[in-house]
């Protein structure tokens, strides 16, 4: 299975985030304009580069349920 990288480092991306290594996915990165720290070791990134992840799947974990 390939690397997830999620847009969003909030509680929505929590969720996705346990929902991924329930499945057996590898989270490799979160993305937020504020880009610092890591989130449950994972770290988070203020900007994207397809070289850094190139085989990546990307998840969309923002919003307000």
């Amino acid at each position: 299975m390939s690397n997830i990288i999620l847009q969003g480092a909030g509680g929505h991306a929590r969720v996705v985030i346990d929902c991924a290594i329930a499945q057996g996915r590898t989270v490799a990165c979160l993305f937020e304009p504020d880009g610092k720290g890591e989130l449950y070791g994972i770290p988070i990134k203020s900007s994207y580069s397809p070289q850094n992840f190139p085989d990546a799947h990307a998840v969309v974990a923002i919003g307000d349920n």
